[in-house]
């Protein structure tokens, strides 16, 4: 067979485009979002020079598909931010964004370290249900449903995904040979590099391996090459894709007696600091990170100062404080067992002591201290932990610092640039809407960013206000090039995100001003 690199000139896009069979027989469904998951994944310039291949949305963040995509030249793929400016687009969307569905930019690139597979990660989020990845390996015999957006039998560049049956001929390692399931299946073709192999049952897909080689027998262009492919197994690979796809997830922990939270007063990062609790603010030092550490137990480590939670000196007597310290593997000090029960409070025993925290004397005040007490059903010893995926910072290439809220949390609250710390008031959630465009949450307001008003005047303050679906107003454009910056456009003003007065100074509010690409106080990185 054949190899061959599996890419589609981006380039070709200038030509005319006419109806045309699939490159594998279209199956009933397969483009019009019952696999909704299959992405096209655009590496460099459209316009000439770039490439295209298949993917599959393994995750909300994140698609999975040939790392060949990416080498150009046959250069190494390194970790970290694509070389060249990527999109991805779903759900029936297009690069030109006229279509329906979204068109995300590309923040990271992660290669496997032995096989031609890659994990991209999105700008922001979709909706898009992920395909499942399997966890049983192909056999000769199995059909796998290939699909791709690559050429057709006599068509250049399709806008749909397609998929045909194949049969599974040989398995060698994390090798998997197909067959066409009919003698008249053309291809995979160029294009198709990446696309899944799906174990179908009923509705129910999941992911067994991506397309990696093909002779693409039957494809436009083809000057008689074998038909059927060589794709690579991804069934085994899937607590790699977990461990890269893993979300930041942060705590609070509530005390359901006081309704406050677990915190390291004054956001001290020394060792011995005690914990106390405090009305909740969203600030790092009330963010938890629980980490497993086997047999039921959990690090409970402060997000901002990166200590763990521990009983100091490794007491067990009753009364003893929580502090903050050093993390240290082995430590059953440092150590916790999370009991639950069905109306989803926590104790949390300490793993040397078998007591539990509490705060003393039952206090509702802030500053009151954590502390080990003999457990009991007393509600000054239970937690509620409440997860969240932690949000990126929105940073302004000019001044070096974060978009934020200053702390405030109301409607109609201006926007300011702020330190780029770890304070979630600065932290945003980004969802992928239509043609291109994100809806920016803020992490502890739960509130957009919008153009007050939908205003399309320059000077037009940006704001927060109530996240509401449509409305284009909190709607903002993101294309990030090769250097990984991004003008951020409103839908509605069709203008840009900028700092008032090109101000270097936190505190500064953040506007709308038409867009300049040379203006580098509206260039924004991800």
């Amino acid at each position: 067979m054949r190899l061959w690199s599996g890419l589609l000139m981006v380039g070709l896009l200038g030509a005319s485009v006419v109806p045309g069979s699939a490159a594998v027989a279209a199956e009933p469904g397969a483009g019009d979002g019952a696999r909704g998951f299959v992405a096209k994944v655009h590496v460099g310039d459209p316009s000439g020079g770039g490439v295209a291949c298949t993917g599959s949305l393994v995750d909300p963040w994140w698609v999975l598909t040939a790392k060949q995509c990416f080498g150009a030249g046959g250069q190494a793929v390194n970790a970290g931010a694509p070389a060249r400016a990527t999109k991805v687009t779903l759900g029936g969307a297009n690069i030109a964004r006229t279509g329906p569905g979204v068109v995300v930019s590309v923040t990271q690139v992660v290669p496997h370290p032995q096989r031609d597979v890659v994990l991209v990660k999105l700008a922001a989020a979709v909706d898009t249900p992920p395909v499942r990845v399997a966890t049983a390996a192909p056999a000769s015999g199995d059909v796998l449903h290939i699909a791709g957006y690559g050429r057709t039998r006599d068509q250049w560049v399709p806008d749909a995904a397609h998929t045909g049956q194949f049969t599974v001929t040989a398995v060698s390692g994390p090798q998997v040979e197909v067959a066409a399931k009919d003698d008249a299946q053309p291809g995979p073709c160029k294009g198709d590099a990446g696309g899944p192999g799906l174990r179908v049952s009923g509705d129910l897909a999941e992911l067994v391996a991506i397309t990696t080689a093909a002779g693409q027998g039957g494809c436009l262009g083809d000057t008689g090459g074998a038909t059927g492919a060589t794709q690579t197994r991804v069934d085994d690979l899937a607590g790699w894709i977990d461990e890269q796809a893993a979300a930041a997830k942060v705590a609070i922990v509530l005390n359901d007696n006081s309704q406050k939270c677990l915190a390291i007063p004054g956001s001290s990062t020394s060792n011995g600091t005690h914990s106390v609790q405090w009305s909740c603010t969203g600030g790092a030092d009330q963010d938890w990170r629980l980490n497993a550490v086997g047999d039921g137990r959990y690090e409970i480590r402060n997000d901002h100062s990166g200590l763990c939670l521990a009983i100091g000196g490794g007491s067990k007597e009753k009364g003893a404080h929580a502090l903050q310290w050093t993390c240290q593997s082995g430590h059953a000090e440092q150590q916790w067992l999370l009991d639950r029960n069905a109306r989803g409070e926590t104790r949390l025993r300490n793993a040397n002591s078998g007591q539990c925290l509490a705060i003393g004397n039952s206090a509702v005040e802030d500053g009151a201290h954590a502390l080990q007490w003999p457990c009991t059903e007393g509600k000054e010893q239970k937690w509620t932990v409440k997860w969240r995926n932690r949000g990126k910072g929105v940073k302004n290439a000019f001044s070096s610092l974060c978009a934020g809220t200053g702390a405030v949390t109301a409607n109609g609250a201006h926007a300011v640039q702020q330190a780029c710390d770890d304070a979630n008031d600065a932290e945003w959630q980004l969802r992928a809407t239509t043609g291109g465009y994100v809806e920016i949450r803020n992490d502890r307001s739960g509130q957009c960013l919008a153009i007050g008003g939908g205003s399309k005047d320059d000077g037009a303050h940006a704001l927060q206000w109530r996240c509401q679906e449509n409305h284009g107003e909190q709607q903002w454009y993101v294309d990030l090039d090769a250097r990984g910056l991004t003008l951020l456009r409103n839908r509605t003003s069709d203008k840009c995100l900028a700092i008032v007065g090109a101000s270097k100074e936190p505190g500064a509010h953040l506007a709308q001003f038409s867009c300049d690409a040379s203006a580098t106080d509206q260039s924004w990185r991800l």
